[in-house]
């Protein structure tokens, strides 16, 4: 079963629902990963704070080189 492997630059925004509770969204630093289309994005533990949730962004856009995509076919 060959396997496909693709990976990419990801920047991580904080955004928030419309009901104020904050989220990660890995946006791509060029076209994105094949086969995904729309919006990747991190659900954080409930009552984390806006502030909290830039500090974790902030952390793996330090620590994260690539997000990288494996399809089977």
């Amino acid at each position: 079963m060959p396997t496909v492997t693709v990976a990419e630059a990801f920047s991580f925004r904080v955004k928030e629902q419309e009901d104020g509770t904050p989220w990660i969204a890995l946006e791509p630093a060029g076209s994105g990963l094949p086969g995904i289309k729309g919006v990747v994005g991190l659900q954080l533990i409930p009552g984390t704070s806006f502030e909290r949730a830039e500090e974790i962004a902030r952390l793996l856009d330090e620590a994260v080189k690539e997000v990288s995509y494996t399809s089977w076919d």
